[in-house]
């Protein structure tokens, strides 16, 4: 009895194909969701392209934990500032909005 040989079937291009796009979807699709954390801040705001911002001082000294919030055209939104004083509010869209800062949260006199 002499040498045998065995066919071999290879596999057609499209399917190799068909088999990497699948695999490159379930990449895709099997992310961790913390890409879409990346536009929020540490408040939970989400950032868009329109916002207000300040500092909020007093005698000339950044005042820490003040609250600032924004109203209008069916959006409101609250923030406190930082140890510098800084606070920033985003909006979704370029309108009119009422500022607000509650009293109750600023320095006693």
């Amino acid at each position: 009895m002499g040498p045998t040989t065995t066919p071999v079937r290879r596999l057609r291009p499209w399917l190799v194909a068909f088999i990497g796009i699948l695999f490159a979807l379930g990449a895709v699709v099997m992310q961790h969701p913390y890409a879409a954390s990346a536009s929020t801040t540490d408040d939970g705001q989400e950032v868009t392209d329109f916002y207000f911002a300040g500092v909020i001082t007093f005698d000339d000294k950044p005042v820490e934990g003040v609250t600032v919030a924004v109203d209008g055209n069916g959006f409101d939104a609250k923030t406190e500032t930082d140890a510098d004083g800084k606070w920033r509010l985003y909006v979704p869209e370029k309108e009119k909005y009422t500022l607000t800062v509650d009293e109750d949260t600023l320095p006693k006199a």
